[in-house]
């Protein structure tokens, strides 16, 4: 989808002609967009024998409640040699996001002036000429998404995933770490990361944001902790991005893991993980209470705690409190 307008311009004093075309490509190239959907506007100015300066778009911009458009980048300058004559070519590239269904139709307003440099003997001139142009009018199909499925998280896009846990070899208590990245290019603001249930087995914190780049990538991080010795594999967690390519949901998987679980030394502690949201709001045991390192009345006995000592919460269950108690985590029932 491109659209060109041509400007020539005589230059005072000048023997060259300093001609203008500006292109505008939307990418990807496609008959109707989504809403939400992240594509790229190219802008491409491209001067014979002449420089640009001060280029700018002044209007003809969509209303901002139905088009979000981000700052124009500028690239790289090209410069080629054709027919005898210099072609430099200026190229900005801006992402932009339809939020709203139906014909969006835009014209950009160019402005700025091209310099002309010549050298005649031991004397240099240089004359500028501002210019004003309108690229012809580009008009974007947009539509809703179709019905989402429930594990949808919300990135709309082209992506793919990378996923790891560490360790791989621990003990039932031990904190592990499961990280994924989601990258690619697309609208990732208003992504939820997939939370995996808690079982039996394992007990899983929600994920957390470790670092993003803009409309490319977005990496997470999540605690499992194992609670049984046939904790060996960690499940496959599923969710799903629209992609506007295709106009279908893709389905990702972050997992299966194998693990290896090897029993504690009674001499060992359990290493304790205190949750981002966790109060610690500080409590006195009622009455003596075991410490277990899972929430089940078979889970292996930490420590006792003693009536009226000192604890502090990290979580709640129905039945289970997780607590810190002398720099150990673990569980004692509510």
């Amino acid at each position: 989808m491109k659209r060109r307008l041509v400007l020539a311009m005589a230059l005072c004093g000048m023997t060259s002609l300093a001609q203008v075309s500006a292109t505008i490509e939307i990418t990807p190239k496609q008959e109707t967009y989504y809403v939400g959907q992240m594509i790229r506007m190219v802008l491409a100015i491209t001067v014979t024998e002449s420089d640009l300066e001060r280029v700018q778009i002044v209007s003809g911009f969509p209303d901002p409640s139905v088009m979000w458009c981000s700052k124009f980048m500028e690239l790289a300058d090209e410069t080629q040699v054709v027919d005898g004559k210099r072609l430099t070519v200026k190229r900005y590239v801006a992402p932009m996001r339809p939020l709203a269904e139906g014909t969006i139709a835009f014209a950009p307003v160019l402005s700025g002036a091209t310099v002309t440099r010549e050298r005649r003997g031991f004397t240099s001139y240089q004359s500028s000429s501002s210019f004003t142009a309108v690229i012809p009018e580009t008009r974007l199909r947009v539509r809703p998404l179709p019905p989402a499925p429930d594990n949808f998280s919300g990135a709309i896009g082209q992506f793919r995933v990378e996923a790891s846990v560490t360790p791989k070899v621990a003990s039932p208590g031990d904190l592990l770490t499961l990280r994924w990245t989601l990258s690619g290019f697309g609208n990732l603001e208003a992504i939820v990361p997939p939370k995996r249930p808690s079982t039996e087995r394992f007990r899983h914190y929600p994920p957390r944001e470790e670092s993003s780049e803009p409309f490319t990538r977005i990496a997470f991080s999540e605690v499992c902790i194992p609670q049984t010795l046939d904790a060996t594999v960690i499940e496959a967690h599923t969710f799903t991005t629209f992609n506007p390519v295709t106009g279908r949901y893709d389905t990702f998987a972050i997992g299966p893991f194998a693990l290896t679980l090897t029993e504690r030394p009674a001499t060992e502690p359990v290493p304790s993980y205190v949750p981002p949201e966790a109060t610690m709001r500080p409590e006195s045991v009622a009455q003596t209470r075991t410490l277990r390192l899972a929430p089940a009345a078979t889970a292996r006995a930490l420590t006792e705690i003693p009536a009226d000592a000192p604890v502090r919460i990290l979580e709640t269950t129905d039945r289970w409190q997780r607590v810190l108690y002398n720099g150990a985590s673990g569980w004692m029932p509510r």
